[in-house]
Order: structure tokens, then C-alpha cells, then sequence
């Protein structure tokens, strides 16, 4: 016993049974095969320069989402320091508030200026001045 695989043409949007272009008697021991083989490797088959590429171009793509997911004007150690707000829910409706009343409403600070202290205030500058003045103690 065994599978025929095949494939149909296609016309429009109506699905026409033709002669098939291709098809393929497969055991189902050979199926059984084919599917198998499509797993992708366990972390123990990958070679440590292929686990550190991976953490690597990981580390990347995070970075890169966070900095597209950051409002406009934000301040590079700030959007690193809070990057990881930047996709929570709360967040994201704040933004979309505030950006509903800018559509209705005169609103202050203009959205360019924002977060500007951003830009000014290194957020390890930040965390040394509450220390020393005890705020929220």
C-alpha cells in the first residue's frame, strides 16, 4: 500500500482536476521518512559557533524590534533601559490614546518633543541621581 502525491493545476479561482504534473508512489515507510527528516535539529546537533551565531542573530533581531517598536525621538540608552515595554499591551494602548486625542484635541508637548529628555538624560544618569537623593525611599 503506499501514497500518490500529487499536484493539480489551478485556474482562477476554481480548482480544476486535470492530469496531475507530478506524481509519486511513496511507501509509507518512505513517507514516514520524509516527514521525519523535516524536524528541524535539536540544540544538541548544533555546534557551539552554531549556538553563539544563533544567541547572536537573536540578540540582533530583538534589538531591532525593540527600536522599531520605540515611539519616535526616543534616546538610545532609554530604549534600550525600557525596550522591553515598548510591545506590552499597556504600552500600546497608551500610544494609541494619546495618539486618538492628538486627532481630536490639542495636546502638549507636540508628539516630536515627547520624549526629548530622552535624548538628554542618559538613563544610568538617571538611576545615580535617585540614589542619591533617596527618591522613593
Amino acid at each position: 500500500v503506499g501514497f500518490v502525491v500529487s499536484r493539480n493545476m489551478c485556474s482562477g479561482s476554481k480548482l480544476r482536476s486535470r492530469a496531475p504534473r507530478c506524481s509519486l508512489l511513496l511507501s509509507k515507510a518512505t513517507a514516514k521518512k520524509l516527514k521525519s527528516s523535516a524536524v528541524e535539529p535539536t540544540p544538541a546537533a548544533l555546534s557551539p559557533e552554531q549556538r553563539d551565531r544563533i544567541a547572536r542573530n537573536k540578540e540582533a533581531a530583538l534589538e531591532k524590534l525593540s527600536s522599531a517598536q520605540a515611539p519616535p525621538g526616543f534616546g538610545g540608552s532609554w530604549r534600550e533601559g525600557l525596550s522591553e515595554q515598548f510591545g506590552k499591551p499597556y504600552f500600546k494602548r497608551l500610544m494609541t490614546f494619546v495618539s486618538e486625542e492628538r486627532k481630536r484635541y490639542t495636546v502638549y508637548p507636540p508628539a516630536e518633543d515627547v520624549f526629548t529628555w530622552t535624548q538628554t538624560c542618559d538613563i544610568r544618569d538617571f538611576g545615580e541621581h535617585v540614589q542619591r537623593t533617596g527618591v522613593g525611599h
